[in-house]
């Protein structure tokens, strides 16, 4: 959904890393939707080395995303309360919400 979203309302394409510990390579990729279809549209694939990296641990995922919006209160209320319950039901994910206003951070990561 947040792949549409930022397709369809900005400029900005979806940002991916992608890194595996079988491979131990991480892959960097940008991307649209085609809303008709879809389906990604692949704009750039990277095998990404030294300090290029951005993951750290041995394997792990990062998406990237801009959105446009005027959020009023209760908007961002409800933005805050998904992204907190989705990191209930994601024990092992490290969100964060960055607006105009600030960042909020949402880190469940457990081993």
């Amino acid at each position: 959904m947040i792949a549409a979203f930022s397709t369809k309302d900005t400029d900005h394409p979806l940002r991916t890393w992608s890194k595996s510990s079988e491979e131990g390579s991480e892959y960097y990729f940008e991307l649209r939707t085609d809303i008709g279809t879809n389906k990604p549209i692949i704009l750039t694939k990277k095998l990404l080395r030294g300090e290029e990296v951005h993951i750290k641990g041995e394997s792990g995922f990062k998406i990237e995303a801009v959105l446009r919006a005027r959020l009023s209160p209760i908007t961002k209320n409800k933005i805050y309360d998904y992204v907190s319950h989705t990191s209930i039901v994601n024990p092992y994910a490290f969100l964060v919400f960055q607006t105009d206003e600030g960042k909020v951070t949402f880190d469940r990561r457990t081993t």
